[in-house]
């Protein structure tokens, strides 16, 4: 915990990520030392379904991986809930994040 000090301590966090896994890839081993001494809540705009190449033909069955893998890296980085806005890539560019993000922060 020696980066950690009392400004981040038994806080509300919430993290932000356009794709399953993007959290784990940037910023895992932050999240998980932050986790320790914080409630830390994951939003995910999409749900993955473009993250696996054509080697499966429906999205619903790549979306269902990357869900099932997204949870067990949640449980084992020590984060509290995660919800998945399950927005299509397509219409990344359209979301007003500081919007989501406040509406979301409301709810947790």
């Amino acid at each position: 915990m020696d980066i950690l000090n009392k400004n981040v301590l038994n806080k509300k966090i919430i993290v932000f990520a356009a794709h399953p896994d993007d959290t784990e890839f940037y910023a895992g081993g932050t999240i998980s030392k932050l986790s320790k001494i914080n409630k830390v809540y994951l939003v995910l705009a999409t749900n993955g379904e473009k993250g696996l190449k054509n080697k499966l033909k429906k999205n619903i069955d790549k979306c269902k991986i990357r869900v099932t893998e997204q949870l067990k890296a949640v449980k084992i980085m020590g984060i509290k809930f995660v919800d998945f806005m399950e927005l299509k890539y397509i219409n990344l560019n359209t979301v007003n994040i500081r919007k989501a993000g406040e509406q979301k922060r409301n709810n947790i």
